[in-house]
């Protein structure tokens, strides 16, 4: 879980430069056989630790970044628990289309 007073502290550190806190990144690669149930505790936590704070309330949540598509039916609707969805294309070794 992440807590009000860790994310107040990173705004505070960062002097409030923080466009946004984000879920995990690439969970469904990276978190083993429970990344569903972790995903889903750290977005619910995350969201609800930062509307609880007066410090970082208006802070937008973005979602975690998920891989694979099929992944996304497996972590259920979280949309309660973000503000914006997530996720990071990679162009790999091509350049951006135009």
């Amino acid at each position: 879980t992440v807590s009000t007073a860790t994310l107040e502290t990173i705004y505070n550190d960062l002097s409030g430069n923080v466009a946004g806190f984000e879920s995990y990144n690439e969970p469904d690669i990276f978190l083993g056989s429970t990344w569903v149930s972790k995903t889903q505790s750290y977005t619910q936590s995350l969201y609800t630790s930062a509307k609880a704070s007066s410090i970082v309330n208006n802070v937008p949540i973005m979602g975690p970044s998920i891989v694979w598509p099929t992944s996304w039916a497996a972590v259920g609707d979280l949309s309660a628990y973000m503000d914006y969805g997530n996720f990071h294309p990679y162009a790999a070794a091509n350049r951006p289309m135009r």
